[in-house]
């Protein structure tokens, strides 16, 4: 995962926050970890079925939203927000 945001930090976007999904969004733990690992601020949905990701995607393809973007923000909603350990992401 950090070799994967690296190359995505090569191309000059400026990530300032993980949407975690999937069976790994549901343990605190392992939230926190992404969160202290990369510095980066980590939000929690109430929904983290990869599924709905791709239900997202499919509502983009036939228009239903305008874009990628124009999907979170009208249908994920956030359950928890964490923010790093300072501490912890200089180990």
């Amino acid at each position: 995962m950090k070799d994967c945001f690296r190359l995505i930090d090569e191309t000059g976007l400026d990530v300032t926050e993980f949407i975690l999904i999937g069976g790994g969004a549901k343990s605190e733990i392992w939230s926190q970890i992404i969160c202290d690992v990369f510095g980066k601020r980590v939000s929690k949905p109430l929904v983290t079925d990869a599924s709905f990701g791709s239900a997202l995607l499919a509502g983009v393809g036939t228009g239903v939203f305008t874009d990628a973007m124009d999907a979170v923000q009208k249908c994920v909603k956030t359950e928890k927000e964490l923010t790093p350990d300072a501490e912890n992401h200089q180990k």
